[in-house]
Parts: C-alpha cells; structure tokens; sequence
C-alpha cells in the first residue's frame, strides 16, 4: 500500500486534480471498472476532493497504526464509466 500527499504549497493549483485524473484515466484504459482507496477520517479536506472527484464512502472503515498513532480510515470507491 502507497500513499500520495500533495506538498500544502501546491494546494488549490490544480496538481492533485490533474494526478487523480490521470490515474483514474490510467486505470479505466488497463480495464479496471472501479477502484478504492483509504483515506483518514475526520480529514475534511480530502474527504471534499474524493468526493468532488466522483469518489464516494462505501460504508467499511478499518483501524491502522500510523507512524505510530491509531487512526481509523474510510473507504472510498470510484465506479468508471
């Protein structure tokens, strides 16, 4: 499992928008119909972006040790069409 942060200095300059369609484009193309990813609860602001990308919450979460800290994650599954 991998995890992709955007730097909050290139926040609201389109970088995450342009990396997310591209791999979600990358995805359809190799014949996937859908995708998942995890993400921290209570993180607002990913949670808009998912969202506004055609993500939306499927309902299962799961408990995961960070850096040392528990976090609960959500998921999140994006069906291509």
């Amino acid at each position: 499992m991998a995890a992709i942060y955007a730097l909050p200095a290139v926040w609201g300059r389109g970088i995450g928008r342009g990396l997310m369609a591209e791999s979600m484009r990358t995805l359809r193309e190799a014949g996937f119909s859908s995708a998942g990813l995890w993400v921290l609860e209570g993180n607002a602001r990913a949670i808009r972006f998912y969202e506004r990308m055609g993500w939306q919450q499927d309902g299962a979460v799961k408990d995961a040790v960070i850096g040392g800290l528990e976090v609960r994650e959500l998921r999140y599954r994006c069906v291509f069409r």
